[in-house]
């Protein structure tokens, strides 16, 4: 785990923020990834690393953002927000099979 947050701030360093996130991900530092990911817009990403946070609410909000309605609806989900759900829902309606 070490090797990839060495590797991510050598990224950092050089301003490759996207292989930085990717380091800091796979070493499991979900902070720093979501960081990195936020300022080269890489909303899914973003979304991924709030989810290993347990940051459901804010997961959610970028995966809607990012047109992935399936894991918005997961976030949701693991927090029992059911209303959220319905108009995740009902907002992509008609991206559902």
């Amino acid at each position: 785990m070490a090797n990839f947050s060495v590797a991510g701030e050598l990224f950092v360093t050089v301003e490759m923020y996207k292989q930085a996130g990717q380091c800091f991900f796979s070493g499991k530092e979900f902070a720093r990834a979501e960081e990195c990911f936020r300022k080269i817009g890489m909303t899914k990403q973003v979304a991924e690393s709030l989810f290993m946070q347990h940051q459901y609410v804010e997961a959610a909000v970028a995966f809607a953002e990012s047109d992935d309605y399936l894991k918005a609806i997961e976030c949701y989900d693991s927090i029992g927000d059911w209303e959220k759900i319905l108009k995740t829902i009902n907002r992509f309606s008609d991206k559902i099979p």
